[in-house]
């Protein structure tokens, strides 16, 4: 009998063993770049928007516009930033919404955004805010423009 209960518990734990998928190695992805950013408080007074192509600019961009701890890292080989300040506001729960993808303009790519607004009865923060937004798109071949549209 000490037999017999010995090779089925040696059954058991080989079928349960097989049952289990084999281990995977470890997959290493890069991190993709974060694409967007977005807050109420820049020192932008009036609305504003701009596309920056290139690494100075965005440093000077994101000390006298954002002002707040260093620029995150983008590859401008790779990328261009549209930036868009909506201005001074009397109230929070503004926002820039982009469109994930440009349009065809004549000698490059045309970059569209809407201005969120907050609803009727929302509720919202009562102070001063000077929203904006930022995203990166695909260097285009030739140039890139931004539009508020309807």
């Amino acid at each position: 009998m000490k037999k017999s209960s010995l090779i089925l518990c040696l059954g058991a734990v080989a079928a349960t063993g097989a049952a289990r998928p084999p281990s995977q190695p470890a997959q290493t992805h890069s991190k993709p770049p974060k694409l967007e950013w977005h807050g109420a408080f820049s020192s932008v007074a009036k609305p504003h928007s701009l596309i920056v192509a290139d690494a100075a600019a965005w440093k000077s961009l994101w000390a006298k516009d954002i002002g707040s701890g260093a620029p995150p890292s983008v590859d401008f080989k790779k990328y261009v930033a549209a930036a868009v300040f909506l201005g001074q506001k009397l109230t929070g729960g503004y926002d820039v919404l982009f469109s994930t993808v440009p349009a065809p303009g004549k000698r490059g790519i045309v970059i569209g955004y809407r201005e969120k607004k907050p609803s009727r009865g929302a509720f919202v923060i009562e102070s001063l805010t000077r929203p904006y937004a930022i995203r990166l798109y695909s260097k285009p071949r030739g140039r890139a423009s931004i539009r508020k549209l309807p």
